[in-house]
């Protein structure tokens, strides 16, 4: 009786234990529209890689890639309203709920990397304020964020130099920011999900893209386009966002590994992005693609086209562009960020 009342302890035990591993099991899911092989869709890839070495595989993340759940359009929703429990989203898609977050496509506010850099840095308060408006608006957690390089036009046979070249073109932005950049120097905007953007070139639905020049090689770009112009005039940002509800849910463990996760591999990207670029432009080349660098004059004529874009910022953002603009006037001057984009290397 004693023996098989302790065989009944035993396999207790054991069943407890086993319940108990199970309990600890955590998997997260994320999606994103980028192909494995895009420089964002490898820095996924590492995050989930660390994520699981540091938890011993007691958290795990699942990356549904390649748009196969949700477009660049409706990751933001999903994150928040919980039907997925991670997304990557770039920054401009924000703009349409959260005007202040546009503060990174504001023409020529953040045009050399030095800049981008440190304004994004983890410990800067313009780093943080856009975080907390993005919390505040969406209710969904900004974990990291990926730099996709400075914005370029790329158009096939006519430079986009001077915005005459753009007048009544259809080019294809990234969100509400861009388009205003476009319209008011003369184009037509299209918001399409980047995905879209070859086929879109190739059946004419659009003349000209606005990217990022690691798109080129990355998303076969080079096949419907011979020209860039190095416009340079805003940063490509994303950003990796968490729901918070399931958030709160993990245990201050898995919370602990994912924010050390989180920040090792966007140091990692932001150390790495300036070399990605200056790669892309090699391929570019290479593959008969014409690269042009503004004039000072053809600058001053984009900026003069473009300059209500900010106007209207600052009216639609309030407190909290302002907040932001006067960080903005701290950073520049800081010796990192004072000597503006002509210190900065152009291949």
């Amino acid at each position: 009786m004693a023996s098989a009342r302790c065989r009944g302890l035993v396999l207790a035990f054991v069943l407890l234990a086993s319940f108990a591993a199970q309990a600890q099991q955590v998997k997260l899911q994320l999606t994103s529209q980028l192909p494995a092989s895009h420089h964002a869709g490898v820095n996924l890839v590492q995050f989930r890689d660390e994520v699981e070495r540091l938890s011993e595989k007691s958290l795990t993340i699942e990356i549904f890639d390649n748009g196969r759940l949700y477009k660049d359009d409706g990751v933001i929703d999903a994150v928040s309203s919980g039907a997925i429990d991670m997304g990557f989203v770039v920054s401009d898609r924000f703009a349409e709920k959260i005007a202040a977050v546009s503060i990174l496509q504001q023409p020529f506010l953040f045009n050399f990397e030095a800049l981008v850099r440190t304004a994004l840095s983890p410990d800067q308060d313009m780093r943080r304020l856009i975080d907390k408006a993005i919390f505040e608006s969406t209710g969904s957690r900004v974990l990291w964020w990926l730099p996709l390089g400075s914005t370029i036009i790329l158009s096939k046979g006519q430079p986009a130099v001077s915005p005459a070249d753009i007048r009544k073109q259809k080019i294809r932005v990234l969100g509400t920011a861009t388009a205003a950049f476009v319209e008011r120097c003369g184009g037509v905007p299209a918001i399409l999900n980047a995905g879209d953007q070859l086929a879109a070139m190739q059946d004419g639905r659009i003349n000209m893209t606005m990217t990022g020049v690691v798109n080129v090689p990355q998303r076969h770009l080079w096949k419907v386009a011979d020209t860039i112009a190095r416009t340079d005039h805003a940063a490509i940002e994303s950003v990796v966002i968490v729901n918070e509800v399931v958030w709160q849910r993990l245990s201050e463990g898995h919370k602990t590994i994912i924010r050390e996760a989180a920040r090792k591999v966007e140091q990692q990207l932001r150390d790495e992005i300036a070399r990605l670029e200056d790669e892309a432009y090699t391929f570019a080349r290479e593959h008969g693609v014409k690269v042009y660098n503004l004039a000072p004059h053809q600058v001053a004529e984009w900026r003069a086209c473009s300059a209500p874009v900010l106007d209207a910022f600052m009216i639609e953002g309030g407190e909290a562009a302002l907040q932001l603009m006067r960080a903005y006037g701290k950073l520049r001057t800081a010796p990192c960020c004072s000597a503006g984009p002509a210190g900065a290397a152009r291949p």
